[in-house]
C-alpha cells in the first residue's frame, strides 16, 4: 500500500513537472562556466539534470547494496566460525566429562 502511494505522489510530481515545462519548452537558458558560455533549451537542460540525478542515485544505491553484501560475507564467516568454536567446546566438554566418569 505505502509503495502504490509513493508511486501516485511521484507520478503527481511528474505531471505537475510536465504541466510547468511544456509551455516553456522553447525557452532558451544560458550556462556560463569558467570558460566560457552555452545556450541550451530549457527542457534539454531538466532532461540532463534528471538523468544525472538517476544516475548518481543509481550508483549510491548501488555501493549501499556492495557494502552490505560484504559485510554480510564477514558476518556468515564469524557465524560460522563461532558455530565451530561451540562444536569444539561442545566435543572437548562431552569428552572431558566421560573420561572423568569412567
Amino acid at each position: 500500500m505505502l509503495r502504490f502511494i509513493v508511486g501516485v505522489i511521484f507520478f503527481l510530481i511528474f505531471c505537475l513537472a510536465v504541466i510547468l515545462v511544456l509551455p516553456n519548452a522553447h525557452l532558451m537558458v544560458e550556462l556560463n562556466y569558467y570558460t566560457g558560455h552555452v545556450s541550451i533549451r530549457l527542457i534539454i537542460l531538466l532532461l540532463f539534470t534528471l538523468c544525472l540525478g538517476a544516475c548518481l542515485g543509481i550508483l549510491f544505491n548501488l555501493l549501499w547494496v556492495w557494502r552490505l553484501r560484504r559485510d554480510h560475507q564477514k558476518l556468515t564467516k564469524l557465524y560460522k566460525h563461532a558455530l565451530r568454536e561451540v562444536d569444539e567446546l561442545l566435543t572437548h566438554s562431552t569428552s572431558h566429562q566421560e573420561s572423568s566418569s569412567k
